[in-house]
């Protein structure tokens, strides 16, 4: 999971150099968001990243 969470990131990073737009950027903050939502309700909320 942790190796998983680290592609995430880097490939969130890359999409951020590549796309410098505050659209893509509030775009991809709000579907963290819920991704993270989704894995508390799957996971448990004592789940850590």
């Amino acid at each position: 999971m942790v190796h998983h969470s680290r592609v995430v990131i880097l490939l969130m990073l890359l999409i951020y150099n590549i796309f410098d737009n505050y659209y893509y950027i509030q775009f991809f903050t709000d579907f963290f968001r819920f991704f993270s939502a989704s894995k508390k309700l799957i996971f448990g909320t004592t789940t850590e990243w």
